[in-house]
């Protein structure tokens, strides 16, 4: 479906379709989705061209979600402090509150502990009663505390994180990531059943929309939980299928970057 929406919006652009900006920002989304990170940037980078305001600062949010993906983080970072800076209008704070949860995500990945703990603290103050936001925040700190060797803490707030994003319909996105966070919460503490009953719910959302990057992590935690219970078997079945998507991501990044992408293969929290 994401492939045929692809092709649609592109004839749309070919037969002089007015909403340029709105055309590209989609096929942007779409090739996220499917992990060709290149040619969403490319998409991003033209819709930005003609954007302003709210519409500009959600393209430089997105620009950092695509660094983030391919694990260069300072980019990553750099688009996320635009994303907030905006023009000098202020932000809606359920927004910042979602950059500042993937900034923190960001300083966590490089060590950055502190800085890390400074963004989820601001992302909190700022999600203030918003369920979605605070669907992503919790999640968020879920992953810190893990970090931390905190593994009540961080079934706590994966718990909280998947009830707001299932309670209030929230993104299937976020969905599936608050469904990934408990998921390892669970297997932190030896609840690996549980861990494997959520990664699976959370891998059935994420076929629904079709995020091949987010499938390939979960199948790949799939077998860790799996390995870890000694089903070899199953494990496997797991492993094969994250390995065959994690190498057409990688490569299709590393044709278009003409580079690899070493941190494409170690998602497996976001």
């Amino acid at each position: 479906a994401n492939q045929a929406a692809i092709h649609h919006w592109e004839q749309a652009l070919a037969l002089g379709y007015d909403h340029v900006a709105e055309a590209r920002a989609q096929l942007g989304d779409l090739h996220m989705l499917v992990g060709e990170y290149e040619t969403a940037r490319n998409n991003y980078e033209a819709a930005a061209a003609r954007a302003s305001g709210a519409n500009l600062r959600l393209l430089e949010y997105k620009l950092g979600r695509v660094y983030h993906r391919l694990g260069q983080w300072k980019l990553a970072d750099h688009h996320y402090g635009q994303a907030l800076a905006g023009d000098g209008q202020p932000v809606d704070p359920v927004h910042s509150a979602q950059i500042l949860a993937d900034r923190s995500l960001v300083a966590h990945r490089q060590g950055q502990g502190e800085t890390a703990r400074m963004h989820a603290e601001a992302a909190r103050r700022a999600a203030a009663d918003d369920p979605a936001a605070l669907a992503r925040v919790y999640g968020l700190l879920s992953i810190l505390a893990r970090s931390a060797d905190d593994p009540t803490g961080a079934l706590t707030y994966a718990r909280e994180s998947k009830a707001l994003a299932e309670r209030y319909g929230a993104d299937p996105a976020l969905i599936v990531a608050a469904g990934n966070s408990l998921a390892l919460a669970c297997a932190q503490n030896d609840a690996l059943d549980q861990a494997i009953e959520e990664a699976q719910s959370a891998l059935s959302v994420c076929r629904r929309i079709g995020d091949r990057h987010h499938e390939a992590a979960l199948h790949n935690n799939l077998a860790d939980f799996y390995h870890e219970l000694g089903q070899e078997e199953a494990a496997m079945t797991h492993l094969k299928q994250a390995v065959t998507m994690f190498a057409a991501i990688g490569a299709a990044a590393a044709a278009e970057e003409r580079a690899r992408q070493p941190e494409i293969w170690m998602l497996s929290e976001w």
